[in-house]
């Protein structure tokens, strides 16, 4: 039961507030009592911020019973409901039942009333503590594989030590970095591979971390199999256990930076005349970077302990956003390239499945709106995979022919999600592609499932992307993605979305948003600044939800063509 239990006492006809104070002073925590009146007062009922239990008390119940003129589920359906009074016939008890009340008293037997309360009280918390748990242990089910194919993609080295420096565990990513396999590494001492040079400063900082139990961040040298010597960042966390502070494991988290290291001497050597805003914003970026980096090893820490510690998985989650956050595009590309925008972006759980991604080479503009499959942390870790494949296609290829990017992208997102696959799962990414010329005022765009509008002067105009998913590994051979070439006027609104906004259920008949809703919306307010379209798209949004549950992660996004 809660701390102070809030009650709300509803009458009709007749008064038995005085009686029912008196019952209620035999209740074994502290509590408060407001009084409503049918016809009048009850309609007042949303002003009452917390309401844990409802006495509805009338003088006689039959099967004209007077039910009070009000809105259970503003209290989300599960407070108790309790009627009281003086008369009722046999039949209505399993009535009332069935319409929602959990328990009917006779006015000669309130002494019961605090016991009932009580019981009552005590079921809803059971009846929603068990609904949370079972929606966990789903959640945890469904992301366990694609937590540990994420990690087994990093390109961090991640390793896990005794408290005398021994490995225990490394991931796969040792390739790469040190050329050891897992196997060669387990069992050895990490001191073994560091510089003679650094060893002693490296022991200190141990000692510290053992000492102060903070994690650290140091660039060192490392030893790898081949005997030369590479640049790395490491950053250090203790794993303690909360029962007995006891140190339990060493993490250690390694990312090479050799070739940051020959750039940061060279930009010294060049650059003297800047060496006091380098140092600055190096300064900066360092601070930024061992932030995001301790969000990372918390998070993949958690991936190698999963079955040990699903405790931890909330926390996870919350790890998981700001991940994903740091992950998406600087806003300051669409700042410099239009004349206004809004990006309206709002996950379901915490982290979205939905993201936006963008690049700018000379005058032409590479935007991205996608919705990966699912949503919470399955769908953000697609999320993530999303700007991996991009980011590595377009800034680091050069590709931006928008169904190229399509054809090859999917091809990538089937490879990597080949070891996940089953009968019943179809992991993939739905998006809206688009090249903009701002010198040629052209837009190219391709679309997986996803359209896009543009409005202006000569009115509204939907495109729509072909019938294919990225990432869906079923007739791979019979995929086509078509690119579509548009011309655009100053002052025309481009939108790309996903499916979320338009699929909430709501309004007077709980139905969808529906397609043809959103985009009679767009057309209304596209002539509008592109902060209060933004203000109004979320304004819409929660009137139409009302009470019910988002039932999708959101992005819409709106550019101001120059």
């Amino acid at each position: 039961m809660t701390k102070i239990l809030h009650i709300l006492l509803i009458e009709h006809g007749v008064s038995y507030q005085k009686i029912i104070e008196k019952e209620l002073q035999r209740l074994s925590v502290e509590y408060t009592l407001t009084c409503l009146h049918i016809g009048k007062e009850h309609r007042n009922i949303a002003n009452v911020n917390t309401v844990d239990c409802i006495l509805y008390c009338c003088l006689r119940i039959n099967d004209d019973w007077v039910r009070p003129d009000i809105d259970l589920t503003q209290f989300q359906g599960g407070i108790p409901f309790i009627v009281i009074t003086k008369a009722i016939t046999s039949n209505i008890p399993a009535s009332l039942l069935r319409q929602g009340v959990h328990d009917c008293l006779l006015k000669d037997n309130l002494w019961r009333l605090p016991l009932v309360i009580e019981e009552q009280v005590a079921l809803a918390k059971m009846r929603a503590d068990t609904k949370q748990h079972e929606l966990f242990l789903r959640e945890a089910k469904m992301t366990k594989a694609r937590l540990e194919l994420f990690l087994n993609n990093t390109t961090y080295m991640i390793s896990i030590h005794s408290s005398d420096g021994s490995y225990v565990y490394v991931s796969p990513a040792c390739r790469v970095i040190v050329g050891y396999e897992p196997e060669e590494l387990i069992g050895t001492s990490g001191y073994a591979y560091l510089h003679p040079d650094e060893i002693e400063m490296i022991t200190q900082l141990h000692q510290e971390i053992f000492t102060t139990r903070q994690d650290i961040c140091f660039t060192h040298k490392l030893k790898r199999k081949d005997n030369t010597y590479i640049w790395v960042e490491s950053v250090v966390q203790l794993h303690i256990d909360d029962a007995t502070d006891e140190i339990i494991e060493v993490m250690v988290t390694i990312r090479d930076i050799t070739e940051l290291k020959k750039a940061q001497d060279a930009l010294s050597v060049t650059l003297s005349g800047l060496e006091k805003q380098v140092a600055q914003r190096t300064k900066e970026l360092s601070k930024a970077n061992r932030l995001l980096k301790k969000k990372i090893i918390e998070h993949e820490a958690s991936l190698v302990k999963l079955d040990r510690l699903n405790t931890d998985i909330l926390d996870s989650i919350a790890y998981a956003k700001r991940l994903q956050d740091a992950a998406l595009p600087d806003t300051r590309t669409l700042e410099q390239s239009f004349t206004s925008f809004f990006i309206f972006n709002k996950p379901k759980h915490i982290v979205s499945g939905d993201f936006y991604w963008f690049y700018q080479a000379q005058q032409k503009i590479s935007i991205v709106c996608a919705d990966s499959t699912g949503h919470g942390v399955p769908g953000a870790f697609m999320s993530l995979m999303g700007i991996d494949i991009f980011n590595r296609l377009i800034i680091d290829k050069g590709q931006q022919y928008p169904s190229t990017v399509l054809k090859l992208s999917d091809l990538d997102l089937i490879n990597m999600l080949k070891n996940s696959r089953t009968d019943h799962v179809a992991d993939g990414i739905d998006l809206a592609y688009c090249l903009i010329d701002l010198e040629e005022r052209t837009i190219s765009f391709a679309g997986a499932m996803n359209p896009i509008v543009l409005i202006g002067q000569d009115g509204m105009n939907i495109y729509r992307g072909s019938r294919f998913a990225l990432g869906d590994y079923m007739d791979v051979a019979k995929k086509q993605f078509e690119t579509i070439e548009l011309t655009y006027n100053s002052g025309d609104m481009l939108y790309m979305f996903s499916d979320g906004y338009q699929d909430q259920f709501g309004g007077p008949k709980n139905k969808k948003f529906t397609p043809g809703r959103l985009y009679n919306m767009l057309k209304e307010i596209y002539p509008l600044s592109a902060d209060e379209q933004k203000k109004y798209l979320e304004k819409v949004h929660n009137e139409w939800k009302g009470t019910e549950h988002q039932v999708d992660d959101i992005l819409v996004l709106g550019l101001r063509l120059g």
